[in-house]
């Protein structure tokens, strides 16, 4: 059997990456524009368009005319949420006896899935509007959703190696006097 704290340090790790889902797909600044000339900035969110000068700061609901990549990134993101979320009930179902072993698996390739689905949505996000903003960088929502992708797929490695039914040998020592 895999170590036992193997799992629940992959829960914690998802759970993390979870909280970056949440806090990268509620806040407006995956991408940014800075123009000096004007000391105007524009941030653009999945649902919100900000714009902020030296005496206005306004932010419009994106509802008309989304681009297509937005769309996607949305669907992206909430899914990655629900999977990740649903996934990490399986741990703990399999660890009470409700399930049988073999779903811990299942709730690794979830995580892990859910984990390229955002890198998907990043993706998305990063080529087309950069290419549409001038003078563009990325603002911290998209770097906090990049930062959460190799956090949930360690999270589902651990869950998954923890899961085993055989164990893990990293290193076999030969402790032989001849």
């Amino acid at each position: 059997m895999g170590s036992p704290i193997l799992p629940f340090i992959g829960i914690g790790l998802t759970v993390l990456a979870v909280l970056f889902y949440i806090i990268a797909t509620a806040t407006n600044s995956w991408v940014q524009a800075s123009y000096e000339e004007s000391s105007a900035k524009t941030t653009v969110g999945l649902w919100k368009l900000c714009s902020s000068g030296p005496s206005t700061n306004t932010c419009y609901p994106m509802t008309e005319n989304v681009p297509a990549e937005t769309y996607f990134s949305r669907f992206a993101m909430i899914t990655a949420i629900l999977i990740s979320v649903g996934a990490l009930v399986i741990p703990f179902l399999v660890f009470f006896k409700k399930l049988q072993k073999k779903f811990v698996k299942v709730s690794a390739g979830l995580i892990i899935g859910a984990a390229v689905l955002v890198l998907c949505g990043t993706i998305s996000i990063a080529v087309y509007k950069g290419a549409d903003l001038e003078g563009f960088g990325f603002g911290y929502s998209i770097i906090l959703a990049w930062l959460s992708i190799p956090i949930a797929i360690a999270g589902g490695v651990l869950i998954l190696l923890g899961g085993l039914d055989t164990p893990v040998k990293l290193m076999e020592k030969d402790v032989s006097l001849s």
